[in-house]
């Protein structure tokens, strides 16, 4: 019998990453601030102060005092789930994704409970984020595999910098008061993924590059793809993309989320991190390929030659919110 024992680790997101908001601006003319009004008269959304979006990846080990706020992230380290199973199965640690390349449509904040749209915000108050230009429901539609495989505008949540691209400053009005309880992220169904997975047998999986994609021949939600490839254990890792049929994803606030009037009236500064952890993101087992593209749902990079299937989620975030002066402290526990 043996027995784990869990380890807190205590990481600081530093003020660099988080960008800092800035309390007490609302709109300049030339060099003179304008104060905020108590009252719109002419019905125009009266200003609040700034809410600033980013993205931290929890591979970050930054070293910076001062703790408010906490985000908890477990974690459960590559070599230990490895050892935890008897089949053919791996997954990668975050050193070895090399790129994980992702096209989003919208960031949004969501005070609504209700689930019955799915990943849509539906009778409660909701706080747009982030928005790519141009998007259309025939873009969301026509983004498929042929199309993602040419496609350079990603983002990249392996690269910091990359990240940049989504990072906002957003002003908050009188029209956004409300309690927040979800951020909704919408992505396109395809992306590509670069990444080495360690098997639990000693071997190595790399992502391939691919033009074969096989569908299960349905469409709208209900089309699924998968990329065939003969090469997967034989190194470098490539680009390889991946498809999944929903690009909705919801998470929910540790705790709810409210501007007030006040805040309005206040000009309070706010700043959301949507952290997440690369580690152990791309997953790979054994599977019989003898009929495996017949199946009602396909999924990942699938080896036929050496009966090995790949697999890739959109990023799973962890959204935490606090004032423009408070410090994120995110605690790790390892087993």
């Amino acid at each position: 019998m043996s027995f784990f024992s869990l380890r807190r680790l205590k990481t600081v997101v530093p003020s660099a990453l988080v960008l800092l908001g800035i309390a007490g601006t609302v709109a300049c003319d030339g060099d003179k601030k304008k104060e905020p009004k108590s009252s719109n008269p002419e019905g125009q959304p009266t200003l609040g102060g700034a809410l600033k979006l980013k993205f931290v990846s929890d591979s970050q080990t930054p070293e910076v005092s001062g703790l408010l706020g906490s985000l908890v992230s477990p974690l459960l380290r590559a070599s230990d789930f490895l050892g935890m199973n008897s089949g053919v199965i791996g997954q990668s640690a975050s050193g070895k994704l090399k790129a994980a390349k992702f096209r989003v449509i919208d960031i949004g904040l969501c005070g609504s409970t209700d689930e019955s749209n799915g990943d849509a915000c539906t009778g409660g108050p909701e706080f747009m984020l982030y928005r790519e230009a141009g998007q259309t429901p025939s873009s969301y539609d026509n983004f498929l595999p042929a199309n993602a495989a040419e496609y350079q505008g990603w983002t990249n949540f392996v690269d910091e910098t990359s990240t940049q691209s989504l990072a906002q400053d957003i002003a908050y009005s009188d029209q956004n008061v409300g309690k927040y309880v979800k951020v909704i992220v919408h992505f396109y169904r395809a992306f590509q993924i670069n990444a080495e997975i360690a098997l639990n047998d000693d071997r190595t999986v790399y992502t391939k590059a691919s033009t074969d994609f096989r569908s299960n021949n349905k469409t709208g939600l209900d089309v699924t793809y998968a990329s065939a490839v003969t090469d997967a254990l034989t190194g470098p890792s490539e680009d390889a993309v991946f498809f999944l049929p929903n690009g909705g994803k919801t998470f929910y606030l540790q705790n709810p989320f409210e501007i007030t009037a006040d805040d309005v009236a206040n000009q309070v500064a706010y700043k959301m991190v949507l952290a997440y952890d690369p580690d152990n993101l791309i997953k790979a087992n054994a599977v019989d390929t003898t009929s495996i593209f017949d199946q009602d749902f396909l999924e990942g990079q699938i080896d036929t030659t050496n009966g090995i299937r790949v697999t890739a989620p959109f990023v799973e975030f962890a959204p935490v919110l606090a004032k423009s002066t408070e410090t994120i402290m995110r605690d790790t526990y390892t087993l």
